[in-house]
């Protein structure tokens, strides 16, 4: 355990596991392990990442819970070997130029995110080849662009992809990969999507454009807010550039107390082509809004999918309201019943 102020800017750390209780100021040099990975190095007191060339290689970088890790300036990071970055606490990435995780001399690198992963800035973050990046945390991307080459891929099986502000690029990878959990915001993801978690574009409202295909799987969820006319400003939109593929159940929710009119039109998708419809919702039927206020008639059409001919009328009870209204029904009928008799 080391307890000095720690500077590393040349040479190489390496041998058995160990924990730095200080915080690590990384511009240069190696932190290695023993061939074929196994060994760690945990950040216990978050640290920086600026300056020239670096390597990992065969070594588990830790940032440990409640500790941060940011990324501020330098270029580029090379994996060699079998490596890995687990992110427990907060890795914040506010680099003003191209931050890059690269492969070297044919390495791997697992980046496990169980934290808070930011990025921030116009620049972006590269993940070369071979890079596998799996999400269970937090991924807010308030700027610039999270990029995956082709080779690396992104899958997260619970926590929250955010579009923040910034977007998202596949460069032949992909797709992104949400198998559960949330992906939600306003921005950009160039390549494919794989839904299999919750779909939430916006922040009551907004709009998610995919410029590749989108899929969604049997277990997804696709929430729709509306709060108002304008597409993708005051109700969700999702454009994709390829084909949308339907599955899964559609939540819609109305925003803001708005109460939509009964010609009103509302196209919540649009694609190059549409395919697959949602659970339970075939063309021309009624689907009642999540919070019970309502009905919207869906059409599926080659292009697009709408909502129309909303009827507030017909407003769904809460279920414990529900259950108060059955619970006076049978006390009424047993009134009834004990006047008929008398």
């Amino acid at each position: 355990t080391h307890t000095q102020t720690i500077l590393f800017q040349n040479g190489t750390v390496q041998g058995a596991d160990h924990t730095l209780t200080q915080a690590l100021d990384w511009r240069g040099g190696t932190i290695a392990g023993a061939a074929g990975g196994g060994q760690s190095t945990t950040l216990a007191a978050g640290g920086t990442i600026s300056g020239g060339t670096k390597y990992l290689r065969d070594r588990n970088l830790v940032i440990a819970a409640g500790q941060t890790l940011q990324w501020t300036s330098g270029n580029y990071i090379y994996y060699q070997g079998s490596s890995t970055i687990t992110n427990q606490g907060a890795f914040a990435f506010s680099n003003t130029s191209s931050a890059n995780l690269y492969p070297s001399s044919g390495g791997t690198l697992s980046f496990d995110n169980s934290g808070t992963l930011t990025k921030t800035g116009t620049s972006g973050v590269y993940f070369g080849s071979a890079a596998t990046f799996t999400n269970t945390g937090l991924v807010d991307v308030q700027g610039g662009e999270l990029q995956f080459a082709s080779g690396a891929s992104y899958t997260q099986t619970a926590g929250t992809t955010k579009l923040n502000g910034g977007n998202i690029r596949l460069y032949g990878a992909g797709p992104l990969d949400i198998q559960g959990g949330t992906l939600s915001g306003g921005g950009t993801i160039y390549g494919n999507v794989q839904v299999g978690g919750t779909m939430a574009p916006g922040f009551s409202p907004g709009k998610i454009t995919i410029t590749g295909n989108w899929t969604l799987t049997n277990t997804a969820v696709t929430q729709i807010e509306i709060g108002g006319l304008t597409q993708g400003v005051d109700y969700d939109w999702i454009d994709v550039g390829g084909t949308a593929t339907l599955a899964g159940a559609l939540e819609l929710y109305l925003w803001n107390g708005w109460t939509p009119g009964a010609t009103d039109v509302y196209t919540i998708i649009t694609a190059g082509s549409i395919t697959g419809q949602f659970e339970g919702a075939a063309d021309g039927a009624l689907i009642t809004t999540a919070d019970g206020l309502g009905q919207f008639v869906i059409h599926y059409n080659p292009t697009s999918v709408t909502l129309s001919l909303f009827d507030g009328s017909i407003a769904v009870p809460e279920p414990g309201t529900l259950g108060l209204l059955l619970v006076f029904g049978a006390l009424a009928g047993c009134l009834g019943r004990f006047r008929r008799h008398s």
